[in-house]
């Protein structure tokens, strides 16, 4: 009971999930998560998992604006495929 509203153990465990990683993501941002992680055509920039580009996806929203963003900062610039560019 938590003030006046009884809260089974289970509805406390779901509060505790965290979002699924892929949730929100349409399916051409999940393509573009893949291949930015590193796929059968193009290797990933060092540091970079699905996690990462995930994050990276929902914050600049667009592919041309991370692949922006990659380009610009020294610690996947150097990891960087030719083809990202």
């Amino acid at each position: 009971l938590e003030g006046n509203v009884v809260v089974s153990a289970e509805e406390k465990e779901k509060e505790k999930l965290p979002e699924p990683l892929f949730s929100g993501l349409d399916h051409a941002k999940l393509l573009a998560a893949c291949i930015f992680a590193g796929c059968d055509w193009l290797p990933s920039a060092k540091g970079m998992g699905v996690r990462t580009a995930v994050q990276l996806l929902r914050r600049f929203r667009f592919n041309e604006r991370v692949q922006a963003h990659l380009a610009s900062e020294s610690r996947y610039r150097s990891s960087l495929p030719e083809r990202y560019a």
